[in-house]
């Protein structure tokens, strides 16, 4: 069964997820930056629901789902795969497109 929140408590989840990588990272510019863009993010995040349809409701276990990657190579201190699943996670949940430094 889909389990649904209001988008604005999927939003602060969706935050506090990143927050916790960048307070996790022990790169204080990191953070810093991520706490200075919080309005941008949030709206980030909200666009990315609208266009999934979540105006409303947010299915969580989707978002879980889309973190998991993130999570699990962070958990297995895997940087580059952590890096390539954070890319992609971007890229699915917000359109961004983020250029690869090689």
């Amino acid at each position: 069964s889909q389990e649904g929140i209001a988008p604005e408590l999927a939003v602060e989840n969706d935050m506090s997820f990143h927050i916790a990588i960048a307070e996790a990272s022990n790169n204080p510019i990191l953070l810093n930056l991520i706490l200075s863009l919080r309005q941008v993010l949030h709206g980030y995040i909200m666009a990315g629901y609208n266009r999934r349809g979540y105006a409303n409701k947010v299915d969580a276990e989707e978002m879980a789902n889309l973190h998991r990657p993130v999570l699990q190579a962070i958990q297995q201190a895997r940087s580059d795969a952590a890096k390539q699943a954070m890319h992609s996670h971007f890229q699915n949940t917000t359109g961004w497109q983020l250029t690869q430094a090689e």
